[in-house]
C-alpha cells in the first residue's frame, strides 16, 4: 500500500483500506510515496491518486487499486488556468479509471461524473466518503452550548475553500449578533489566517494549529462550523473531511448546497444550515438566528449527528464492506 505523505488528511482513510486488506491477506507492505518497497509485478498495489497509478503502471505493475480523492484535472485548472495541463491530467485520469483493478470513490456524485465525462462504466468500485474521526460527541451536554454563537472554521486557506467568503459571512454574524459571538480557526497556516482576520475586521477570533486527533477537544464548545464552497465540479463531487469533524463533535454545519453528497445525507437532519447563495450573508445569518431562537436541544443534535456514523462515517462498516468488495473482485 502506497500512502500519501499528507498524513493529517489521509492517514485515517488509508488505515481503513489497510484493515480491509488485512481481512483478505496476511502479507501487506505499508510504505509512503517516495520510499522504496519490495513488490512483485503481480502484487496488489493501493495508491491514492491517478498520478501514483500512472507511476506504478509505467513501472510494470498491473494489479492496482486507485483511491480517487478528487478530480485532479479540474483542481489543476483552478490553480494554474492551463488547458494543456488539464488535458494531460484528464488522459492520465481516464487511463487510471479504465485500467485500475478496482477504484475507490469518495461519493456517488464522483462516480457519476467520471462515467458521464469519460463515457465509461466503472464496474469494480467502492464508495467511501473522506473522514478522519469517529463519533466523539458526549452523550450528555448542556443546551446552552447552542445559545452562545461560537463558530469554527477547520482546514486550509486556499481560495477554493472560500475562506474569504467565510470571513465575510462571519463578519456579518459578528455585526448581527452585536459582538456576542466568537470564531475559532483551526489551520496549519496560522500567520496567514491572522492577516486575513485582521483584513476582514473580525474582532473576536482565536487561531490555533493542532493535530487532527486534537480537533474533538477544540470543538466541544462550538455551536456552528463553516464549509462554504463555490458551485463547481470539484466541490460537487467532494466529501470534505471537516464536515465529518463537525458532526462527530456536535457542531452544526453551515454548508453550501453544492456539496451534494453530504447535503443528500442530511435530508432528515434539521440541524444543518444549507446555503444556496453564500453572497447573501444577511439571509444566512437570519437562518442561523431563527434556528437559535427556535431553541436547539443538545439531545436532538446528538441523535442527528450520531446518525451519520451508523454507516456513512462508520469505519467498521467500511472495513467490512470494502473487504467484501475486494474479496469479490479478487476471487
Amino acid at each position: 500500500m502506497l500512502r500519501s505523505k499528507n498524513r493529517d488528511a489521509t492517514e485515517y482513510y488509508y488505515n481503513i483500506i489497510k484493515k480491509s486488506l488485512m481481512k483478505i491477506s496476511d502479507n501487506i507492505e505499508d510504505v509512503f510515496e517516495g520510499d522504496s518497497f519490495q513488490a512483485k509485478r503481480d502484487d496488489l498495489i493501493v495508491v491514492g491518486s491517478c498520478l501514483s497509478f500512472i507511476r506504478m503502471w509505467i513501472s510494470g505493475y498491473r494489479n492496482i487499486i486507485t483511491w480517487f480523492q478528487g478530480t485532479l484535472p479540474e483542481e489543476s485548472y483552478m490553480r494554474n488556468q492551463s488547458n494543456f495541463r488539464k488535458k494531460m491530467l484528464e488522459l492520465i485520469e481516464m487511463i487510471a479509471l479504465k485500467k485500475s483493478t478496482a477504484v475507490i470513490f469518495v461519493s456517488n456524485a464522483m462516480k457519476t461524473h467520471y462515467e458521464d465525462y469519460y463515457r465509461i462504466n466503472v464496474e469494480s468500485y467502492y464508495i467511501m466518503p473522506c473522514f478522519n474521526t469517529s463519533f466523539t460527541m458526549p452523550h450528555m451536554g448542556d443546551d446552552t452550548r447552542y445559545q452562545k454563537a461560537v463558530f469554527a472554521y477547520v482546514g486550509g486557506l486556499g481560495r477554493w475553500q472560500c475562506i474569504r467568503e467565510t470571513m465575510a459571512l462571519y463578519k456579518e454574524i459578528e455585526k448581527q449578533f452585536e459582538g456576542k459571538s466568537s470564531l475559532l480557526i483551526l489551520t496549519s497556516q496560522k500567520e496567514e489566517a491572522r492577516k486575513m482576520v485582521e483584513g476582514a475586521g473580525i474582532r473576536n477570533c482565536t487561531i490555533k494549529t493542532v493535530h487532527y486527533s486534537e480537533i474533538p477537544q477544540e470543538l466541544q464548545h462550538v455551536s456552528f462550523g463553516f464549509n462554504l464552497r463555490q458551485d463547481n465540479i470539484v466541490n460537487r463531487i467532494a466529501t470534505p473531511t471537516k464536515l465529518a469533524n463537525y458532526v462527530a463533535n456536535g457542531v452544526i454545519p453551515i454548508v453550501s448546497d453544492c456539496v451534494k453528497d453530504f447535503v443528500d445525507h442530511s435530508t432528515n437532519n434539521p440541524y444543518v444550515v444549507v446555503v444556496d447563495d453564500m453572497d447573501n450573508t444577511t439571509k444566512i445569518v437570519d437562518k442561523i438566528k431563527r434556528m437559535i431562537d427556535l431553541r436547539i436541544y443538545y439531545t436532538e443534535v446528538y441523535q442527528a449527528c450520531k446518525q451519520y456514523f451508523v454507516e456513512y462515517y462508520n469505519a467498521d462498516y467500511h472495513v467490512k464492506n470494502l473487504a467484501d468488495k475486494l474479496e469479490e473482485v479478487f476471487s
